[in-house]
């Protein structure tokens, strides 16, 4: 199934599956680093945000899937992305400080950022394309 969907996903929406990958990942490896220090609620709202565009995906492209959407996916899509956008940029401004000390540390931080500028940037040609047509 998840290939199934893979391939419907259209250039857009694969760069917002991917960006949120890297939130995935990022989350999980600040866990593994250190947890609390890691791993923060901001990592934790990003991997919120992450999960709810996954979600978004996979209802909008699942086969028996029939969702009576209250506003359209591309908007519920980029509102999402601008949100894990301005909460990971957030956290890495936070971090900065700290790169001599906590060097290792700073890489959930940058995953998270990669994962929601990869979101964001899908979700705007998702949204531009959709508005154009």
């Amino acid at each position: 199934m998840a290939t199934q969907i893979w391939n419907r996903l259209q250039p857009g929406e694969r760069l917002i599956a991917i960006g949120s990958g890297l939130i995935l990942a990022a989350w999980v490896i600040g866990i593994v680093l250190g947890g609390g220090i890691a791993a923060g609620a901001t990592d934790t709202i990003g991997l919120l945000g992450a999960l709810v565009a996954l979600g978004v995906l996979v209802a909008r492209y699942a086969p028996n899937a029939h969702v009576t959407w209250p506003a359209q996916p591309e908007v519920i899509l980029l509102v999402d992305a601008a949100i894990v956008a301005l909460v990971t940029l957030l956290e890495l401004l936070w971090w900065l400080p700290f790169i001599a000390y906590f060097g290792a540390y700073l890489l959930p931080a940058l995953l998270s950022v990669a994962g929601a500028v990869s979101m964001a940037a899908g979700a705007y040609r998702g949204w531009a394309a959709a508005r154009a047509a």
